[in-house]
């Protein structure tokens, strides 16, 4: 579970091995479900027991592998996989390959599922697309942009930054949709330069 995507199948299989569990009684007949499977399976605080989903668990486990790629790029087994596959780019840059191992697949799969959540906290802007990295949270902003002027395709978030971090987009050639105009301003802040720009995870509060 922890270095494979598991089929649905299993999954599935693996989940009714814990819903008799929970419900069957101790005779072995079949027992009354009294409570969804989605309610026990949601953490205590909400009324859940704190079960895991499989697929839940099993995507949350390949998630902190690719992390490991990511927060520790010299341990030996991500410097040999990086190396055969990924060479020189950022885990959200890696494409699938011919003839590629079965864990490199899985892990490709689960960043796939896992891309909204990554975000990128903004430094000083060098490292940052404007368009094509999801530094907002919400996706990236070419999936709100119609039309985007050729000569502003690969301009960085530095680009539209003044010195004291306010957001300057005089350099832009691009008309920016009305959806941007509307949520810009709500969600952008001025940018605080402190050290480079860093890719976390959006939905922690530590970006862990």
């Amino acid at each position: 579970m922890q270095v494979a995507w598991l089929p649905s199948h299993v999954c599935s299989n693996i989940d009714q091995v814990i819903k008799k569990f929970v419900w069957n009684r101790t005779d072995s007949r079949r027992g009354i479900h009294l409570i969804s499977w989605d309610i026990v399976t949601k953490p205590k605080t909400t009324g859940g027991l704190r079960l895991r989903q499989s697929r839940m668990m099993n995507t949350a486990l390949l998630g902190k592998l690719l992390w490991t790629t990511h927060e520790q790029p010299n341990k030996n087994w991500v410097s040999l996989i990086c190396a055969k596959y990924g060479k020189g780019q950022t885990f959200l840059e890696w494409e699938k390959k011919t003839n590629c191992s079965k864990v490199w697949l899985d892990i490709i799969r689960v960043r796939d599922e896992l891309r909204n959540g990554y975000k990128y906290r903004i430094g000083l802007g060098f490292l940052v697309s404007i368009w094509h990295d999801n530094w907002l949270g919400q996706g990236p902003l070419i999936n709100w942009q119609d039309l985007v002027e050729e000569d502003d395709w690969d301009l960085m978030i530095s680009d539209i930054l003044d010195d004291t971090g306010a957001w300057n987009f005089l350099h832009l050639r691009t008309e920016i949709s009305n959806a941007i105009c509307c949520e810009f301003p709500r969600i952008c802040q001025p940018i605080t330069f402190v050290g480079e720009d860093k890719l976390i995870w959006g939905p922690s509060s530590s970006g862990q």
